[in-house]
């Protein structure tokens, strides 16, 4: 593991970098928890070390003179699925895709 992240982080292997982890979106827990299992991490650093989300920024698609008292967003749910099989999804259109349906 150890040689691995050396690596990638390096200046020569920066494609390999980008491919195994940035286009193949694997995010931080899994790079932890799957890619390489043997860091070990206290939890304190772990969640320290995870990216904050970013702030979403929607549009109002409704007309205030036809809605007065509501507002209509528009969205587009974001879910793709990777190389490995699994899926991407959107922290936000996801959740506000679930909130809708309830």
């Amino acid at each position: 593991d150890r040689s691995a992240l050396l690596r990638m982080s390096s200046k020569e292997d920066r494609t390999e970098y980008y491919e195994k982890i940035v286009h193949a979106r694997v995010g931080f827990a899994a790079i932890i928890l799957k890619l390489f299992r043997s860091i070990k991490l206290p939890l304190e650093h772990f969640i320290w070390l995870c990216p904050r989300l970013r702030p979403r920024y929607y549009t109002i698609s409704s007309s205030s003179s036809l809605h007065p008292d509501t507002i209509h967003i528009t969205v587009s749910i974001v879910r793709e699925e990777l190389k490995n099989g699994s899926f991407y999804c959107g922290v936000c259109s996801n959740h506000l895709a679930r909130a809708a349906k309830n």
